[in-house]
């Protein structure tokens, strides 16, 4: 029996468009919380790097859907982790989707990453 192709294209041009709206979603939050400029990276799937182009030390990978496991999580981070460049702190930002709720958001990133983090923020909360 043959698979109806159509049906699989549109399913990945959904994907596609899902993920750019997501990516999109990102790039407009940074922007409105930091005030600086930050725009999805349209070369991304060409030359590989981060989602989301902005001079902020960040090098984000924005992934979006329904089924989310922890090898795309895992691939995501690596692939961030190797588009971040000297101090720029690598993270997945993960929008996944639950059918009947409101989409889950979060962030991951590696230990070596969140430690510093944690600790830059204790030494200005705790006294």
């Amino acid at each position: 029996m043959a698979f109806p192709r159509r049906t699989l294209a549109i399913s990945g041009s959904k994907s596609r468009n899902k993920g750019a709206a997501w990516e999109r979603e990102c790039a407009k939050l940074l922007t409105q919380m930091t005030g600086v400029e930050c725009k999805r990276r349209l070369e991304q799937y060409r030359s590989g790097g981060a989602d989301i182009d902005t001079t902020l030390p960040i090098s984000v990978e924005c992934k979006t859907g329904y089924q989310i496991g922890s090898n795309t999580i895992r691939a995501a981070l690596q692939q961030a982790r190797e588009g971040a460049e000297n101090l720029e702190l690598p993270f997945v930002w993960v929008k996944q989707n639950v059918k009947g709720k409101s989409p889950e958001r979060y962030v991951v990133m590696d230990e070596e990453t969140f430690l510093p983090m944690l600790l830059a923020h204790l030494e200005n909360v705790i006294p």
